[in-house]
């Protein structure tokens, strides 16, 4: 099987018992943060992109 990456955008959640949290990728998960949801999906097009897909597989050590 070979490294098939998948973006997407993610922001605070909303929960009615604790109120408004940050998502806390873990360790397995590539994450940085923009200045507005424009920009975050703008970066996510181009990243699940089919040049930067294969792009990325091409990269891989295929071990996951």
């Amino acid at each position: 099987m070979s490294y098939q990456p998948n973006f997407s955008v993610v922001s605070k959640v909303n929960d009615e018992n604790i109120g408004d949290k940050e998502v806390m990728p873990d360790n397995t998960i590539g994450y940085f943060s923009v200045d507005n949801k424009a920009e975050a999906h703008y970066i996510c097009a181009i990243l699940n992109s089919t040049t930067s897909k294969k792009y990325f597989e091409s990269r891989s050590s295929k071990s996951k």
